[in-house]
């Protein structure tokens, strides 16, 4: 006997559309089929459709960031995230300064421990890609934590670090991970923000002025070019303009 059966639903699975059963054991689906039966537990789903649940790779639940704190935290978040047919998330462990891999990825698990409903996964964020933080990213994809994040702007002073953030890239190929890439020109957006902040235009209106088009498709251009170099997968998190796909459909 199974634990539940969902009957006559319309099942949508990566291969096909289809009316069918769905049987669930040990919280886990079994089977897909015509008839299937007998189940502690049924439910009619007559006239709607079955997904897998979600993945939502990029998630900021319960961040902390200059002097900020979002108001959802790992419980309220991943209940949200339940309620839209999201059964994992994929967290990003932000570092202190001078903080470990480790130690980031612990003071995340620390805030979902107990508090997440779904499954959670983390990408370490590298904000100062040190000789010490690119040799223990070896040991954080052991340890199962296969992507990595890094931002091409200001706070983790990208173009200063550029070489070094090539070698994470390298890096983080050399070990089977990925490198989820936040792109955005440092050089561009700080230009313009000195220039709105000396005219005195400070007010939310001017902020997508100060991150134009072209900041992103910059950006992005330069991260493809580390990647050909690091000989290593980039994956771009978010992405709003033309001018970032075009140069992403020719790599």
């Amino acid at each position: 006997t199974m634990d539940l059966i969902i009957r006559n639903g319309t099942v949508v699975t990566v291969g096909e559309i289809s009316q069918a059963d769905v049987g669930i054991e040990g919280g886990k689906v079994k089977q897909i089929g015509q008839g299937l039966g007998p189940a502690a537990k049924e439910i009619d789903a007559t006239d709607k459709y079955l997904f897998p649940g979600g993945v939502d790779v990029h998630t900021h639940v319960e961040i902390e960031l200059m002097g900020h704190r979002s108001i959802d935290d790992f419980y309220s978040g991943t209940v949200s995230a339940a309620c839209g047919g999201v059964t994992t998330i994929v967290d990003y462990a932000l570092p202190e300064p001078g903080q470990s891999i480790q130690s980031s990825v612990e003071a995340w698990q620390k805030k979902a421990q107990d508090k997440t409903i779904i499954d959670y996964g983390i990408h370490p964020a590298i904000l100062d890609p040190t000789q010490g933080i690119i040799d223990e990213m070896a040991d954080a994809v052991a340890e199962g934590h296969t992507s990595f994040k890094l931002f091409m702007i200001g706070m983790a002073r990208f173009d200063e670090l550029a070489s070094q953030y090539l070698k994470v890239i390298a890096q983080a190929g050399k070990h089977g991970a990925l490198t989820n890439i936040h792109a955005e020109d440092q050089c561009l957006i700080g230009y313009l923000c000195e220039q709105f902040t000396a005219e005195g235009k400070l007010g939310p209106k001017y902020f997508p002025d100060s991150r134009p088009r072209e900041a992103e498709g910059l950006a992005v251009q330069r991260a493809i070019s580390m990647a050909k170099y690091a000989e290593a997968p980039i994956y771009f998190v978010h992405l709003s303009c033309e001018e970032s796909l075009a140069p992403i459909r020719e790599a």
